[in-house]
């Protein structure tokens, strides 16, 4: 099958960045774990298998619709601290947001509903993740890192 080029030309664009999300939530949650810190470690691997299994849904359905499916990422970092951490996380997550939206409306145009609907469930899983990742954040400010860490041990 054949698609619409600007849809997958949109979903061309969504792979690596879904791909680097997954790579970046899995080094996070490696840290986290050597770190001992356990509870984070769990949580932050479910974001990063929610991440594989998005990428693979997009990957999927760019072969479906026809296209082609190599891509670079940029490089996964380490981060000093957990808050350094979760505000890159929460940067990698943001940035995908006014992306996803805007495929929406390509796909809507392009008359693939399918398209639409894995994008409109990407922007709904982002916004989840996000919403995690400031709710933590806001915790630590409050709380301050060690009272936070002390809190996940």
């Amino acid at each position: 099958m054949k698609g619409n080029p600007e849809v997958i030309e949109t979903l061309a664009a969504a792979l690596p960045l879904e791909s680097h999300l997954n790579l970046q939530y899995r080094r996070d949650w490696r840290n986290l774990k050597f770190r001992g810190l356990k509870k984070l470690a769990r949580k932050v691997r479910g974001l990063g298998s929610d991440a594989h299994d998005w990428m693979k849904q997009v990957d999927d359905r760019l072969l479906f619709l026809g296209g082609d499916d190599a891509y670079e990422i940029p490089a996964i970092t380490d981060q000093p601290t957990v808050t350094a951490m979760f505000e890159n996380e929460l940067a990698l997550e943001m940035a995908k947001l006014a992306p996803y939206e805007a495929n929406i409306q390509i796909c809507m145009k392009a008359f693939d509903d399918g398209s639409r609907n894995l994008f409109e469930h990407l922007v709904k899983w982002t916004q989840k993740h996000v919403a995690w990742l400031e709710t933590q954040l806001s915790l630590i400010k409050y709380l301050g890192e060690s009272e936070y860490l002390a809190e996940k041990l």
